[in-house]
This record gives structure tokens, sequence and C-alpha cells, in this order.
């Protein structure tokens, strides 16, 4: 009987570590950013860099910052495109 109780709270217990590992929306959003900034460099330099030095640890907080810009711009862009059609 002993074994069935280990063998229950293991299995609760992974669930636990499970649901802890998960990505909060702030680490996703981060993330992406450091997606978008990578992509963009990477695009602008024409793809004479390799990807994975653009992505590098070392470029991450320039990655951020060009991501964070590029979806602040989009949005501007997204709500003037909306208030021109609206005006229109």
């Amino acid at each position: 009987m002993p074994i069935l109780i280990i063998m229950k709270n293991s299995k609760r217990n992974s669930k636990i570590s499970d649901a802890l590992n998960t990505m909060n929306e702030a680490e996703a959003a981060y993330g992406t950013r450091v997606w978008f900034g990578a992509i963009f460099i990477y695009l602008i330099k024409f793809g004479k860099v390799p990807f994975s030095v653009v992505y590098s640890q070392k470029n991450q907080r320039r990655n951020v910052i060009i991501g964070y810009l590029l979806v602040i711009i989009l949005i501007l862009l997204g709500i003037l495109l909306l208030s021109y059609i609206k005006i229109k």
C-alpha cells in the first residue's frame, strides 16, 4: 500500500513541476522581441552575417531594443491606417 501512495505523490509532483516550467506572458513577449530584432538585423545585413551570430547572447540586448521599436512602429502604423480608413 505505501508504494501506491508514493507513486501517486510522484505523479502529482511531476504535474506541479511541469506546470511551473511553463513560460509566462512576459517571457514569451521578451523572446518574441529578441527574434524580431534578430531577424530585422539579419535582413538589413542581407544575410552576410550568419544568423547564429546575430542571434547570439552578445547581441541580445540590441535585438530586444530593436524588436520593441519594431512592435511600437507596427502598432502606430496600424493605428494610423485605421484612422485613415475611418476618415475616408
